[in-house]
């Protein structure tokens, strides 16, 4: 039974993914499943508690990711591009929509989203900024806290329909560039050679 609740939740990320949450219904997940709706309602009281599940799932996931990154990377700037790389592998395959969805029509499962990114990413932003600081990578007289904000808010951008979406902008291609604009701002002259080269990379492999 547990490994039916593994596959709704994975056929809900799917659908959701590529359609947005609004327009996908209970009855959808059970066709695209071949289940009952009897079954799925074993494991979720209503679609509110499905994607709030699926909230704290996902949230949880890419917090061991990143909290990954910061054992595996060599210094700020790579722990930084680790990030920025995990993000676009993840998300550019995502309806933009679907955040708007869960702001409007899912306030619990918005509230997991939004701890999770008021406190986890605020803090792994920010102690990216002091190791930087620290690496004499990033200067030393940035405003960490103020900053770390700016970041979790130009994130935030990226997903806002109103914005970028009707210029036909990709996902990738903004947050290359807002990423680009970021560390420009903060590095030192040894961190602007080094964002230069990863960047550079990072663009030939596109």
């Amino acid at each position: 039974m547990t490994d039916i609740r593994g596959r709704v939740l994975q056929t809900s990320r799917d659908m959701f993914f590529r359609y947005g949450i609004k327009t996908i219904t209970m009855d959808d997940i059970c066709r695209q499943m071949g289940i009952s709706k009897k079954t799925i309602y074993q494991f979720f009281e209503d679609k509110n508690q499905l994607v709030e599940e699926l909230v704290k799932l996902t949230t949880e996931e890419n917090l061991r990711c990143i909290n990954g990154f910061v054992n595996e990377a060599e210094h700020a700037i790579h722990e930084f591009v680790l990030m920025m790389r995990h993000m676009s592998g993840f998300f550019s395959d995502m309806n933009p929509v679907m955040l708007y969805d869960m702001y409007k029509y899912h306030s619990d499962a918005y509230g997991v989203f939004r701890k999770y990114r008021d406190k986890e990413i605020y803090r792994v932003v920010k102690q990216n900024l002091e190791r930087g600081i620290r690496e004499k990578l990033y200067r030393e007289d940035i405003p960490v806290g103020i900053l770390a904000k700016l970041r979790i808010e130009e994130v935030n951008m990226m997903f806002n329909p109103e914005i970028f979406s009707k210029e036909g902008y990709s996902f990738v291609q903004v947050q290359m560039e807002l990423m680009k604009h970021f560390l420009h701002g903060i590095v030192t002259l040894r961190g602007h050679k080094l964002v230069n080269e990863y960047m550079h990379t990072y663009e030939m492999e596109q």
